[in-house]
């Protein structure tokens, strides 16, 4: 790694360091709160550690593009809650729009807030931190880890359910490897996690909760949760589907791609 330091010649005193090439990331500037950011350009992800300060404020994602998605979690503290910041684009408009918060660890709904991001909405180049704790307490160190659409690779977006044996099709433009849904709305519904990995077959149904600390959830007559991976995205089967597809709830998801931008075959991944 290389270390550049900086000082400011009208203040005595004021200045900083700056690290390049380093193995867990590089300094970032673009915010109010220098950052280090690990990311890579093409990447929908970016892992961001930061100092708090107490104070309204911005810090850098690296991301080259929104964030939709955020989870923060205060390293310095044995308690809090993983923090979740969503901004999704729907037909009514910005969904979360800076102004409400979820608990990656609680099945709670989402609650209003004005002091985990100060109200405001991400940049291409920064998000807004507030004074909440959970993600800028003075002098407690922070990790996050910001998600942005990228076509063929990472979708996040919501949809709403429709309390039938067959769910909306949620449209990814991609075959899902892995997908994460929550109903921001709902309280005592899970953080839901299914991939193709522990099930190679349609239904999906082996699901794991991020809110729970429980084995996974492998009864196959559930239907809680349970989806179909489809070739341009993922459908709900099975029944009402509490987690994933009670009528007229609201859904946010986070899904991956099972190959990147499509398959030797087109443009579009096969059917599970």
């Amino acid at each position: 790694a290389i270390t550049l330091y900086y000082y400011c010649h009208v203040h005595s005193g004021m200045g900083g360091q700056i690290n390049v090439l380093a193995t867990k990331g590089d300094s970032n500037l673009d915010g109010t709160i220098q950052t280090v950011c690990n990311d890579s350009p093409g990447s929908p992800i970016s892992i961001v550690s930061y100092t708090g300060t107490g104070s309204n404020g911005t810090i850098g994602t690296g991301l080259d593009g929104i964030s939709r998605m955020a989870f923060y979690k205060n390293r310095s503290a044995d308690t809090g809650n993983w923090a979740v910041y969503y901004n999704i684009l729907t037909t009514g408009g910005n969904y979360g729009a800076g102004v409400r918060v979820l608990n990656l660890n609680q099945q709670s709904a989402s609650s209003y807030t004005t002091t985990h991001w100060n109200s405001t909405t991400t940049t291409n180049t920064t998000a807004s931190l507030g004074t909440h704790d959970d993600v800028n307490k003075s002098g407690d160190n922070y990790i996050s880890y910001h998600f942005k659409n990228i076509e063929g690779l990472c979708k996040i977006g919501s949809y709403t359910g429709n309390g039938q044996s067959r769910g909306p099709v949620v449209i990814c433009n991609f075959k899902p490897k892995w997908v994460m849904i929550k109903a921001p709305e709902t309280g005592s519904t899970s953080w839901v996690i299914l991939d193709t990995v522990r099930n190679d077959t349609n239904p999906m149904f082996d699901r794991l909760e991020a809110d729970q600390p429980d084995d996974e959830d492998d009864v196959d007559s559930s239907t809680s949760a349970q989806i179909n991976v489809l070739a341009n995205g993922f459908q709900s089967v099975g029944g009402d589907g509490t987690f994933v597809n009670s009528n007229n709830a609201v859904y946010i998801f986070l899904a991956f791609a099972d190959v990147p931008g499509g398959t030797q075959f087109g443009s579009q991944s096969n059917a599970h």
